[in-house]
């Protein structure tokens, strides 16, 4: 397994340091924060597995920080240990009313607050797994489809990097539903997952969006590299055979929109309406034809 990433945000350095070089060893990926405002700004661009949060950090108060993850898609779900000088009940009964999972003490024992954040990230680690999952294609679904949009929107906007975003259609899903019985439907869903698989990248980010509906994120890629993605797919998806039963196959076809983040897009969503817009377009013109 991959190292699991820790942010810790703390004004006073000293504290930072030390945590760092702690946690560094114990096989932690160590990220650091100085104020509440970067604290935020890195949470929202690397979604850490969790954070380590001073209660009185300066700049943006770690209560508002807590306040403004639990309101975000990309930074809802991340474990939250706030950190305080002295862990009164009040103080714990403020980080556990904003949903905060622990509240330490300073001076740490390090040894349990080791072993506290080793137990935290892997839960929440395996309970990410579990939620984000379709059952039937094995790809990643609407929870994961919200995170890493977000995500990919944030780091988008601060660092000005490329992302792209292709919205898929499975062409006449009713008619084969209709026509040959939902365990047919159920059959083409599975092998176009397992052609989207296949033919992209392992960096793209596959998505069951629901239904006979996917997404494909891109991250740092433009739309003409996303393209060559795209038509390698749609060209493996006209190959592929379905089985009706042991004589008969069907062939499927897809319709895709595609659409690149730049800064005229000021919410996440918006990207994928305009990508949707234009996998409606292709799959009108098809039914004129």
């Amino acid at each position: 397994m991959d190292r699991r990433s820790v942010l810790i945000a703390d004004d006073e350095r000293d504290t930072v340091s030390h945590l760092e070089r702690h946690l560094s060893a114990a096989g932690f990926d160590i990220h650091t924060a100085h104020d509440g405002y970067s604290a935020l700004t890195k949470a929202r661009v690397m979604a850490p597995d969790l954070i380590l949060l001073d209660l009185m950090i300066g700049g943006l108060r770690g209560v508002e920080v807590k306040n403004r993850l639990n309101r975000e898609p990309a930074t809802i779900n991340i474990p939250v240990i706030f950190m305080t000088d002295r862990a009164t009940t009040d103080e714990k009964i403020q980080g556990f009313s904003l949903k905060a999972d622990d509240v330490v003490a300073k001076p740490f024992n390090l040894p349990e607050l080791i072993a506290r954040i080793d137990s935290l990230s892997q839960r929440y680690r395996e309970r990410d797994q579990a939620l984000a999952t379709d059952p039937l294609t094995g790809l990643n679904n609407l929870y994961v489809f919200k995170r890493s949009l977000a995500q990919l929107f944030n780091v988008a906007h601060r660092y000005k990097r490329p992302f792209s975003l292709a919205v898929i259609d499975l062409d006449e899903f009713k008619r084969i539903n209709d026509r040959c019985g939902h365990a047919a439907g159920d059959r083409a869903i599975k092998a176009l997952a397992q052609c989207m698989k296949s033919s992209f990248r392992e960096t793209d980010i596959l998505i069951r969006y629901g239904g006979d509906e996917f997404v494909t994120l891109f991250p740092e890629t433009g739309e003409k590299q996303a393209e060559d993605g795209v038509e390698r797919f749609r060209a493996g998806v006209s190959e592929l055979p379905v089985p009706i039963d042991a004589k008969t196959h069907f062939k499927l076809s897809v319709s895709i929109g595609l659409a690149q983040f730049d800064e005229t897009i000021r919410r996440p969503m918006e990207l994928f309406e305009l990508a949707d817009k234009r996998m409606y377009k292709e799959k009108t013109a098809k039914k004129k034809r």
